[in-house]
């Protein structure tokens, strides 16, 4: 059996041996991530772009906002190995405090994306971060 990468020229097959005409097909072996759709000699490979998504939950530690300051909303901004991705959700209290970014790579080239998330500040209001998750505690 003949493997290839690439191309195969046909002018490197026999059209026929002691006059009688072989016929040639292509089969590929399965490549991990990848689909594959033959149709005659040519092979389609899709790949899928594994996709992820991250979530987290705000926290109050405030008396049930005894003062009466505890905003209507915070934003999260999404990071991606380091870098601002430009992405923000909001948690509020219609979302139960949650938030989450979704359909996200999972990959870039070859390597598992590191996403991290930061909070807008919140005035009067000091943030520890767990994770995904924050508690904002009143000052």
């Amino acid at each position: 059996m003949r493997q290839a990468t690439g191309t195969i020229r046909s002018e490197e097959f026999s059209s026929n041996d002691s006059n009688r005409e072989i016929k040639y097909t292509v089969k590929e072996v399965a490549v991990d991530g990848y689909t594959s759709k033959v149709t005659g000699y040519n092979i389609e490979n899709t790949h899928k772009v594994e996709k992820t998504t991250v979530s987290g939950k705000k926290t109050w530690d405030d008396a049930n906002d005894q003062d009466g300051i505890r905003p209507n909303g915070v934003t999260f901004k999404l990071y991606a190995d380091g870098v601002d991705t430009g992405k923000t959700a909001t948690a509020d209290a219609s979302s139960n405090w949650k938030y989450k970014f979704e359909n996200l790579d999972k990959y870039k080239a070859g390597n598992v994306i590191t996403y991290t998330v930061k909070e807008a500040s919140v005035n009067e209001y000091t943030t520890v971060q767990d994770g995904f998750n924050f508690t904002n505690k009143h000052t």
